[in-house]
């Protein structure tokens, strides 16, 4: 999954890429205050606020282009392999494992220009097992639980 996200990082709708930006100093600077952005409190995997005032949670665009890029688009896509998994709705491991994956994309730019880093397991567990956690915290929560499931069923709706 990271050596796709490697090839294919240019495909997620992410603001770390800007075009009007010429100077390099000016252009790092942008994308190490995009990152930080991004990772704090884990807002690459939000979309901001509902109408009652609640996070929307596993919301994010970047979440559902990792989701979409690598689950559902392609000839290898695994939507194709595994339709009774992924047809009618988008899998909470595979939301868990997308965030991770793009928390190790987003994090190869810290420095402002991209450094490859391994998808290693002693460094990418925990973030695994933070995801999962809020996920299943939102599961026991009947509201937020029923708005990720209807989003995770759109999303399979609408992917690729």
């Amino acid at each position: 999954m990271a050596i796709l996200l490697y090839e294919d990082i240019g495909t997620i709708k992410c603001p770390l890429f800007p075009n009007d930006i010429d100077d390099a100093d000016e252009y790092a600077d942008f994308v190490k205050d995009t990152v930080a952005s991004l990772l704090e409190d884990g807002a690459y995997l939000h979309g901001g606020f509902d109408e009652q005032g609640c996070t929307d949670n596993f919301v994010s665009v970047y979440l559902f282009d990792v989701i979409n890029n690598y689950f559902y688009e392609g000839e290898s896509a695994l939507v194709l392999q595994f339709p009774e998994v992924f047809q009618e709705e988008v899998p909470r491991g595979a939301v868990v494992m997308a965030g991770t994956a793009l928390k190790a994309a987003i994090e190869e730019y810290d420095s402002g220009a991209l450094v490859q880093k391994k998808f290693l397991l002693e460094i990418y567990s925990p973030v695994y097992d933070t995801i999962k956690g809020l996920m299943d915290k939102l599961k026991m929560n009947a509201y937020h639980s029923n708005k990720a499931k209807n989003l995770r069923q759109a999303w399979a709706a609408g992917a690729a």
